[in-house]
């Protein structure tokens, strides 16, 4: 006579397995391993209404969708053991119990709820222990829904039940299927076991097979655990002998009609005895798990993958931090990606607490993703006796946990996390809705020039179901979005990255973007934050150029008429920076009939002031301020279309007058005048010709600053910085000749490309340029006075030179040309004292990173004078106190500043390299090459030098490589020569053996001159037009353009065939200014003409 008390049993192998383990501790040494990232959370506890002590609440659970059933096989309700089963609902809040189903013939011992299993509108109920049919032939019953409902269907039976067959061990429904094991079934042997397979029609369930191993044995217990998908069942076997005894096996039926057939037997790679293999299984699709809760000391589950009709072991899954006597495997269940294994007696939280452990796949990977466990966990619980998994939720069962009771059992909900979105910029959250600006999450671009700046994003979903990024979006078209392709797919725990791309355009100031982020999480869908950039005019690399020294009769002559010889009430500006000594009345600036005539209009120096004279009547207007002091001098003329003249000295106004006569004649000279003393002795640069009244801003704005050339109402603008040839600058389309030799030097005046910012200061405290970026903290400052328009201004410049600075005791690190000027009205004098001073320098300045890693190494070098270039202080004024790398901001504080002139950020890190580098040099050996030198002092570690080229000064290209001397005491001299035409940058990249490097600073070779004697004349013109190139007699092509580039002619041929051509048109064409682009020698030059009409 059969007889199992598997109540009993379970009870005392429990006890005995405690024992074990307690032993095992107690000889062990456990080495932990890192979990990982938890994905999951637990949503919900949930435990019958009811519940009392030993129902055994959670021996078996299984969910579906919004629904999951937990059963409660020792429940008394329909007598003592009869048991019970709970079913319930996820409201989109909470789980709750929806209903308690209890079998309608219900007895006691039955054993109902021992196994569960739910499958949309579907439940299934095995009670392996009633009797109808015989002792313990057991039962399955069946429940349908109906709204809130649940009624029984079916009661199903094997059809050739007997006693003790224990129908109903383990059921499973998929659908209109259901399995059911029955564990000591005979056929073939004393309790080899068998399964059931009933299909619904309608209402009814109807047997459709009957399916057993094909190599069955008696006490296989095939049918310990069942589970089915679509037309496939897997059926466990745990005591099955092949591989050793009771070692385990399980069998996959695939249905073909309505015939169930062996697919195949699967057993594990490493099958010993006493495994267990077959304990429990789970299909899910092409998927199969199975566990061997006696596998070695600890359990194990082992994942099977079909292909056609062979299943293959991909995996051997156990948890990371496995310990004996876990019974890792004690139950599975797999849904898709993701697999749950249950170690009912694992111990963390207390002796038997359990553990639920979650695997997810990654190609053919299965990787523990989280251990979950009980909220509330306490020791005996047994947590994952049962478990089940269904798309984004798992159900596991505690059948020890005592909160109604001992041994009344619970089951935990666990959710795998919703898609949460978090954003980071530099490492640090920006929140959603985030509206404050902060450099350190990179919602501040601080200042940016024109050369725009990138900034670096990450999207991290901190959560676990897949993060969709449909778009991210800007209301601003200077902040562009780069780096991603949408929609973008984030993995749980996985992390992309974006980039803001910030180019500004239009007026300087600050610019804001709303960036949206659209997404799929729940409650943050946009993702929204504002991002800040300050938009300046970034300093443009470049050299000074030349400035142009006269004296002895030496001259620019112009053969064109710059100033208007018809229109009275045309208004002008002419500017200029000049440097003198000299006490006689040379001219600087003449419109005259040449050689000779009493009618002459000039700009000039009187008694050693500026001043401006016309012939026949006299000075006009001369300054009060004497400039032939040796310094450099900004000098202005305007006059309005009233004939009011306005002298301006150093962005000052000082002297006035009048002019209401045309200017005579047609020729115009700079630097000498028609009678004696002619010539005016001295230095000039950056002569400008406007043909309208500039204002005080637009004086002081743009007396530091070079042009482009293309500036409204620039009618001529002479830089002097040609090598050789024509000294006048071919961006201004006026040509001119050299007469007597006047000399060309490196020009000494601090005008260079770069940025500038006025504002009137009244009351002490920290004032902020914006463009350029500097704040400057005044301690204490008297009013201004702001009477008419000569306003007390503080105005800001920042240059942008490449030039060394002869400053003993630092390398050649330096920072842009800062400018600080005080303009003070002279009726009243503004006092004041500034404190500290914060530079932001550009990121494409020679101040470097490791420069910066040290503040004391930085100094502000302040220049004693305007009368030479390196007129520096031998010491520096003061020492930076702080530096932030990432703003660019240098901060010098405890400064005492009541007077103002030009300054340099410098480093005094002489180790950026490795060496001691005497000089380095780079000039134009001819037309075709450019010579590279450079001499060292010492060498240490020294493996070579690449030399690396740039048009740009931003974008280097390795140009050759010269090797080093490695280490050495001696003075080593190196030289290169390279074929290059084209302007541009050259620096060294020392490297050392080691692949360590530093950069030496850079070096600007001019481009290859080979310009021919272009005149376009007369320039501006009311009547005709002629274009002369001197000592060229071939074809060229001429292309007429308007400003937008709108081309205007087309003409080719000889000069004599195109100067007869554009006086047949051109006194068709309109007031306004034209781009001449001439081509020849495979060349193009362009002039810029200005038709007067």
């Amino acid at each position: 006579m059969k007889s199992k008390v598997y109540s009993q049993l379970n009870s005392y192998t429990v006890l005995f397995v405690s024992l074990q383990k307690l032993i095992t501790l107690c000889c062990l040494v456990i080495l932990g391993t890192l979990q990982a990232k938890a994905q999951w959370t637990q949503v919900s506890k949930i435990l019958a209404s009811d519940g009392q002590s030993s129902d055994e609440f959670g021996r078996s659970v299984s969910i579906s969708g919004n629904y999951a059933i937990v059963g409660a096989f020792k429940e008394d309700t329909g007598g003592y053991g009869a048991g019970a089963a709970y079913i319930y609902n996820y409201n989109g809040t909470n789980w709750v119990q929806e209903a308690k189903i209890l079998a309608s013939d219900a007895e006691e011992d039955d054993t109902f709820g021992y196994s569960v299993s739910i499958s949309g509108d579907y439940a299934i109920v095995g009670a392996y222990e009633e009797e109808t049919g015989g002792n313990k032939a057991g039962a399955a019953y069946i429940f349908k829904r109906n709204g809130t409902t649940w009624t029984q269907e079916a009661k199903i039976q094997a059809s050739d039940k007997q006693a003790y067959d224990y129908f109903g061990f383990s059921v499973a429904i998929d659908g209109d299927c259901v399995v059911v094991g029955a564990i000591q079934e005979d056929t073939g042997g004393s309790d080899v076991g068998a399964a059931y397979i009933f299909k619904r029609n309608g209402t009814t369930w109807t047997q459709e097979a009957k399916i057993q191993a094909s190599d069955k044995q008696k006490n296989d217990n095939f049918g310990e655990s069942v589970s089915i998908s679509g037309d496939y069942v897997i059926v466990g076997a745990d005591k099955e002998d092949t591989g050793g005894n009771k070692a385990g096996a399980a069998y996959i039926f695939k249905r073909d009609g309505i015939a169930w057939t062996q697919e195949t037997k699967i057993q594990a790679n490493d099958k010993e005895a006493f495994d267990s293999f077959g304990n429990s299984v789970s299909l899910s699709g092409d998927y199969a798990i199975v566990g061997a809760s006696g596998e070695g000391t600890t359990g194990a589950a082992y994942i099977f993958k079909r292909d056609g009709t062979t299943w293959t072991q991909e995996a051997k899954i156990q948890s990371n931090d496995i310990e004996a006597f876990d019974r890792f495997g004690s139950a599975v269940s797999i849904s898709g990606d993701y697999a749950i294994v249950g170690a009912t007696l694992e111990d963390t939280g207390g002796s038997n607490a359990g553990a639920g452990y979650i695997f997810k796949r990654d190609g053919i990977t299965w990787t523990q993703e989280a251990k979950i466990q009980a909220n509330d966990r306490q020791g005996n619980d047994n947590f994952g006796s049962s478990v089940a998994i269904s798309g984004d939720y798992v159900i596991i069962g505690a059948d020890g946990e005592d909160a109604k009771g001992s041994g009344a059992g619970a089951s935990y909900i666990f959710s795998l996390l919703p898609a949460e979105i978090n954003v980071q910029g530099n490492e640090n959250d920006i929140a959603d809705e985030e509206t404050n600006i902060s450099n350190a999450n990179n919602t501040s671009f601080g200042v940016v020039g024109n050369s725009g700046k990138v900034l670096s994003y990450t999207i991290q979903n901190t959560g676990a179901k897949d993060l969709t990024i449909a778009g991210i979006y800007s209301d601003n078209s200077d902040f562009t979005i780069g780096g991603l392709s949408f929609p973008v797919t984030i993995a749980g725990g996985s992390e992309a990255s974006f980039t803001i791309i910030f180019n500004p355009t239009g007026a300087n100031g600050t610019k804001t973007v709303n960036i949206s982020i659209e997404n799929n999480d729940s409650d943050e869908n946009p993702y929204n934050f504002v991002v800040q950039g300050y938009k300046v005019n970034e300093a443009p690399d470049g050299v000074k150029g030349n400035m142009m020294a006269f004296g002895g009769g030496a001259s620019v002559d112009l053969p064109v008429s710059l100033l208007s010889t018809t229109n009275a009430n045309q208004p002008y500006t002419i500017e200029l920076w000049a440097k003198t000594t000299s006490t006689n009345a040379g001219g600087i600036f003449t419109q005259y009939q040449y050689p000779g005539s009493g009618e002459r209009f000039g700009l000039r120096l009187r008694s050693g002031r500026f001043a401006c004279w016309q012939g026949g009547i006299g000075y006009l207007a001369t300054s009060s301020t004497v400039v032939n002091d040796g310094e450099w001098h900004h000098l202005v003329f305007t006059k309005n279309a009233s004939g009011n003249i306005q002298l301006y000295i150093d962005g000052m106004p000082d002297g006035t007058g009048t002019h209401t006569d045309v200017f005579q004649n047609v020729n115009t000279v700079i630097g000498r005048f028609p009678s004696s003393p002619a010539t005016f002795t001295g230095s000039m640069d950056e002569v400008r010709v406007w043909d309208d009244v500039r204002t005080i801003e637009e004086i002081r704005g743009n007396m530091h600053l070079t042009l482009s050339g293309a500036e409204d109402n620039l009618i001529a603008y002479y830089q002097f910085n040609e090598e050789t040839g024509e000294a006048i600058d071919k961006i201004s389309g006026n040509n001119g000749t050299l007469v007597n030799n006047p000399v060309r030097t490196t020009s000494e005046v601090a005008v260079a490309g770069g940025v500038s910012e006025g504002q009137v200061v009244s009351v002490a405290g920290d004032v902020l340029f914006s463009n350029p970026a500097l704040k400057l903290k005044f301690a204490a400052v008297s009013l201004p006075d702001n009477s008419g328009d000569n306003k007390d201004e503080f105005w800001v410049y920042q240059l942008k030179e490449i030039l060394e600075h002869n400053i003993t005791g630092i390398n050649t690190h330096t920072s842009s040309y800062w400018i600080i000027h005080h303009f003070d009205a002279p009726t009243t004098t503004q006092t004041f004292s500034i404190s500290e001073a914060t530079f932001t320098i550009l990121s494409n300045e020679e101040i470097s990173t490791d420069d910066m890693a040290t503040p004391s190494n930085l100094k502000l070098y302040k220049r004693n004078s305007n009368s030479s270039d390196d007129a520096w202080g031998g010491s520096p004024y003061a020492s930076a106190t702080s530096v932030d790398n990432t703003s660019k901001e240098i901060v010098f504080s405890g400064l005492a500043m009541s007077s103002l002139s030009e300054f340099i950020i410098a480093s005094t890190n002489n180790s950026s390299l490795p060496i001691e580098l005497l000089s380095f040099e780079a000039k134009r050996k001819n037309e075709r090459e450019v010579l590279l030198t450079w001499i060292t002092a010492t060498e240490t570690n020294n493996a070579g030098f690449e030399i690396e080229m740039s048009k740009d000064a931003r974008h280097f290209q390795k140009a050759a490589f010269v090797a080093g001397a490695g280490n050495s005491v001696e003075v080593k001299n190196y030289r290169w020569i390279m074929n290059h035409t084209k302007g541009a940058y050259y620096r060294l990249k020392q490297l050392d053996f080691d692949g360590s490097f530093a950069y030496s600073s850079l070096r600007f070779v001019k481009a290859t001159t080979e310009e021919p004697n272009l005149t376009v004349y007369p320039n501006p013109t009311q009547g005709v037009i002629h274009l002369n190139i001197v000592d060229y007699e071939a074809d060229i092509n001429l292309k007429v353009l308007d400003l937008q580039g709108k081309e205007i002619i087309v003409l080719n041929g000889t000069q004599e065939v195109i100067n007869q051509k554009l006086h047949q048109v051109f006194p068709r064409w309109q007031h306004g200014v034209y781009v001449f682009q001439v081509e020849a020698k495979d060349k193009t030059w362009t002039r810029k003409i200005v038709i007067s009409r």
